[in-house]
């Protein structure tokens, strides 16, 4: 019984860690807390959800989803945050604020203020057994996927140009300009690449609970900004 909850706990700090890095991305290279960041979560999700009711196998429907939550923060910061580039942390506060007020708006009213049930696939609430104990295949997976996109980032930020560029970014932009790179790719990849990690926390998490609903990234990003 402790091991499971061993593991349980591990897998949902592996959705906690995800989120978490995400946050510390845009914060390190823009020195903004995006409050935002909770509803590209939950946009994935909902992009899960619809992609599913449209009859895509499960593993395009997760690609379609992790894709809409990086896509939506390179919109988000297109949109609501370049504008704002160079304006006090008051305000980049307040825009990420509002940001995630509209979006659940949107939710809300767009889709249901009800929780959504998610259909997984019946391999997924399956469970692997070693004598007396049994882990669930849902939490094996969040734990072998948080591992593998945590090392994927770490070789992405130290083994490529744009990695590189953004740890330089995260100690003095200046040296980004002198590098000859333009600080809107530096940021919009920031944005990317936290999209991407809160689609793959948003699918670890739908994958644990089977539905979404309009706050689902509320608590998990709290606790996230927490850690």
């Amino acid at each position: 019984m402790i091991a499971q909850q061993i593991i349980n706990a591990v897998s949902l700090g592996g959705v906690y860690a995800l989120l978490a890095l995400g946050l510390a991305i845009v914060f390190s290279i823009v020195g903004l807390i995006n409050f935002a960041h909770g509803e590209l979560m939950t946009l994935s999700g909902y992009a899960l959800l619809a992609a599913l009711v449209f009859g895509l196998p499960f593993p395009a429907a997760v690609l379609v989803a992790v894709s809409c939550g990086a896509l939506a923060a390179v919109a988000m910061e297109r949109v609501a945050f370049r504008p704002m580039r160079g304006a006090s942390v008051t305000s980049l506060l307040l825009t990420s604020f509002a940001v995630s007020s509209l979006l659940k708006v949107v939710f809300q009213n767009g889709i249901s203020a009800r929780p959504q049930a998610v259909a997984m696939p019946s391999w997924m609430t399956g469970a692997f057994s070693f004598g007396d104990f049994t882990i669930g295949v849902g939490p094996s997976i969040s734990i072998v996927v948080s591992a593998l996109a945590l090392i994927a980032l770490e070789l992405f930020l130290r083994r490529t140009v744009t990695g590189t560029a953004m740890r330089a970014a995260a100690e003095d932009f200046n040296v980004v300009r002198l590098m000859g790179i333009p600080a809107s790719r530096i940021i919009a990849t920031a944005f990317l690449l936290s999209g991407l990690l809160a689609g793959l926390a948003a699918m670890l998490w739908v994958a644990q609970r089977a539905s979404v609903d309009p706050l689902m990234g509320f608590t998990p990003v709290l606790k996230a900004f927490i850690a």
